[in-house]
Parts: structure tokens; C-alpha cells; sequence
């Protein structure tokens, strides 16, 4: 018995994991079975783009979109996450600074850089 064999996944290539829980399918693979089981029309892959839309529109973080979903630009939630960020980010910073304020490096031990 043969079984698919696990690749690993191309730079760049989108994944459908919340329609699938469990489960990493990318879009072209979803293609492909569906032409394998004679559903080759762009009826048949209506669901499944449906899905990759709303991945890519409510879930997917986008770079140019400085790293948030287009529903949240789309909403005005987008400078609201990034002020939440930057303060999340100069509070860990600040915690770190302390954290290692207290510490003390025996010879040969302290960290390059």
C-alpha cells in the first residue's frame, strides 16, 4: 500500500489549515484532488477558495499590510494592534533589562555581542 509522502512546504505557498484542522493542504494540492476524483469543473473548487479567501483576508498576516490581516485594516483595528504591540515589546524589553541587571557573569561565560 502506498500513501502520499510528506514534502516540505514551498517558500511562499499558502496553507488551508482552518478549513482543515489537522490537516496541511495547500491550495494547488486541493486542485489536484479534486481533478483526481473527476471534479475538474470551477464549481467543485468553489468551497475551497472560499476558504483560501478567508484565510488570506481574516487570518493571513500581511507584510505590506505591516504585519496585520486586511479585516483589520479594513475595520480600523490596525493601529490599535500595533500600539498593543509596541507596548507589549518595550514591556518585555524592560523586563529583560531588568532580569539581567541582577545577573552576574562568571569568566568565559558571558554571552558574545
Amino acid at each position: 500500500m502506498r500513501g502520499e509522502h510528506h514534502r516540505p512546504p514551498i517558500p511562499g505557498e499558502v496553507t488551508l489549515n482552518p478549513c482543515l484542522p489537522g490537516r496541511c493542504c495547500t491550495l494547488r494540492i486541493h486542485i489536484a484532488q479534486r481533478a483526481r476524483d473527476g471534479q475538474s469543473s470551477i464549481y467543485a473548487l468553489e468551497e475551497p477558495l472560499e476558504c483560501f479567501v478567508g484565510y488570506c483576508n481574516r487570518h493571513r498576516y500581511h507584510e505590506a499590510l505591516r504585519n496585520v490581516t486586511p479585516a483589520d485594516v479594513y475595520f480600523g483595528r490596525q493601529e490599535e494592534i500595533l500600539v498593543r504591540r509596541k507596548e507589549v515589546l518595550q514591556r518585555t524589553i524592560e523586563e529583560g533589562r531588568r532580569f539581567n541587571k541582577g545577573v552576574t557573569w562568571s569568566e568565559g561565560s558571558r554571552p558574545l555581542g
